[in-house]
C-alpha cells in the first residue's frame, strides 16, 4: 500500500512467516519450538530510506537443561520498533 510516514509517501510493505522452526542445542541447553514473525516497513518512494517499521515475533519452545529431565515449555514475545533518527 501507500501511506505517509514522517512527512514522506511510503510504500507500506507487510511482512508475515509463520511456523519457522528454532532448534539449538548445547551441552548444557537444549531449545526445540517454532517462531512466527510479523511486520510492516514505511519506505519512502523518494529515497528508498526506511521511515519505520515494526516487526512483532512469538515463539513457542521447549527447554531442556542437562541434568534435568523435565522441560520447560516457554513462550517469548516480542516487538521491535525502529525508528528513523534525525
Amino acid at each position: 500500500g501507500i501511506a505517509k510516514k514522517n512527512e514522506e509517501i511510503c510504500a507500506l510493505l507487510e511482512i508475515k512467516s509463520l511456523s519457522n522452526p528454532v532448534k539449538s542445542e548445547t551441552d548444557i541447553l537444549s531449545v526445540k519450538g517454532r517462531s512466527c514473525c510479523w511486520g510492516s516497513f514505511w519506505v519512502s518512494l523518494a529515497d528508498h530510506q526506511v521511515e519505520y517499521a515494526v516487526i512483532n515475533e512469538d515463539v513457542i519452545m521447549e527447554m531442556t537443561l542437562s541434568g534435568n529431565p523435565l522441560g520447560q515449555v516457554l513462550n517469548m514475545q516480542r516487538e521491535v520498533v525502529f525508528d528513523k533518527i534525525e
